[in-house]
């Protein structure tokens, strides 16, 4: 059981940490390579052109990736792997468990940009625009990670009985 969650744990937290900073960086990459970010007094910055934007947006993705800070998103998704293993044992496959993950995921997601930006950002809108994609991906993610998560939550007791079955000892 234990290993099971540990693979549990190790795929949820590669998935959380691929669909967000992976879903964050295409989308402001493609942002600023389609010229969003071009301004008519822009004071001398001159739009780079599709694929330059493409390739040095990826290039800082896979940066940010081979890099020890993603460590840090890891123990975010680690993190929602728990609360949604905790909220899934104790409310079961409901709605309230997917809503309550949903909401922490949106707000640890968003706020944890500000540190560790999965792309770059030009301007203050873009870094806000960031947080916001990043947090609706997040709570993406926690809405549907409880199903996902629902054939792993700790439903038997030690002697490996269900709950609410009598127990060998009689208590």
């Amino acid at each position: 059981m234990a290993r099971k969650l540990h693979r549990g744990a190790f795929r949820t937290a590669l998935a959380y940490v691929l669909f967000l900073t992976g879903g964050t960086a295409l989308f402001i990459t493609l942002r600023i390579a389609l010229g969003g970010d071009w301004y008519f007094d822009s004071h001398g910055y001159i739009h780079p052109g599709f694929r330059a934007a493409f390739v040095s947006g990826s290039v800082f993705f896979l940066r940010i990736l081979a890099s020890p800070l993603v460590l840090i998103w890891l123990f975010v998704g680690a993190l929602l792997y728990i609360c949604a293993l905790a909220l899934t044992g104790l409310f079961g496959n409901g709605i309230f468990p997917r809503l309550t993950l949903a909401l922490v995921s949106m707000i640890v997601s968003g706020g944890i940009v500000i540190l560790l930006p999965p792309a770059t950002y030009t301007s203050l809108p873009t870094l806000y625009f960031m947080m916001f994609l990043t947090g609706s991906l997040g709570s993406l993610f926690g809405f549907l990670l409880p199903p996902r998560v629902g054939a792993e939550a700790f439903r038997l007791r030690p002697s490996g009985a269900p709950i609410g079955s009598p127990s060998v000892h009689g208590r």
